[in-house]
């Protein structure tokens, strides 16, 4: 095995070229990209007065109160901290439950636990409309069954899924075209003769362990 490092950016040549500013000219049958991920925006007006789970660790106060907009692992993650840290909480999820991917009798036994500790969930939200300034921060407009309605708070954090991070991957050559990156496991939005690449995201298993005990952990101390 041979390590390039510092290479520099990358890109293709062509469908089995890869050329970068600081390594050889590399050739191969099949190239795999590993650019990790990045959250998922939300393809709504004023989605950049939003914030991202990254954004949230990053804060230097706690903020009087937080929109999470996304009830999987993450979302459930950060209203979770947040909350016991103070911050008057709302998660919000378009689903008909917290966290779709775990079993019933978990994501139940979840949200309860939340709701107990202050956190206001708000499971089938509808159609979140916009995003827009307000005097608390920043209030996202949903529209549910029942009409629309509205949320505040000082930020609004989106946790609505992770994506490959591939706005990078450009080449003049049009094999990997701006915009039609692969995004999600076995994506194939390529032109002819470059196959997208199978990318997989999974939860991190300590990330869902921590999810998970956290309630229990609360309890016992209470």
């Amino acid at each position: 095995m041979i390590i390039y490092e510092q290479a520099g950016p990358a890109r293709f040549a062509d469908a089995h070229t890869i050329e970068s500013g600081r390594a050889p000219r590399l050739r191969a049958g099949k190239v795999i990209l590993c650019t990790g991920g990045t959250s998922r925006p939300l393809p709504v007006p004023g989605s950049g007065l939003t914030a991202t789970h990254s954004d949230a660790w990053n804060l230097s106060s706690v903020p009087p109160s937080m929109l999470v907009i996304g009830a999987g692992a993450t979302g459930v993650q950060v209203a979770s901290i947040f909350n016991a840290f103070g911050s008057r909480v709302h998660l919000v999820e378009v689903g008909p439950r917290i966290l779709m991917s775990e079993d019933r009798d978990v994501s139940g036994a979840v949200a309860a636990a939340l709701a107990a500790s202050g956190v206001q969930i708000v499971q089938d939200a509808g159609t979140i409309d916009r995003f827009e300034r307000c005097a608390a921060g920043v209030r996202m407009v949903r529209s549910p069954a029942g009409g629309q309605q509205s949320i505040e708070a000082a930020p609004a954090v989106v946790a609505a899924g992770w994506v490959a991070d591939t706005a990078g991957a450009r080449t003049h050559t049009g094999y990997l075209p701006g915009g039609a990156a692969p995004v999600s496991c076995g994506a194939r939005r390529c032109r002819p003769r470059l196959t997208a690449p199978t990318i997989t995201l999974a939860p991190s298993p300590m990330m869902i362990r921590s999810m998970i005990i956290w309630p229990v952990t609360t309890s016992r101390a209470a």
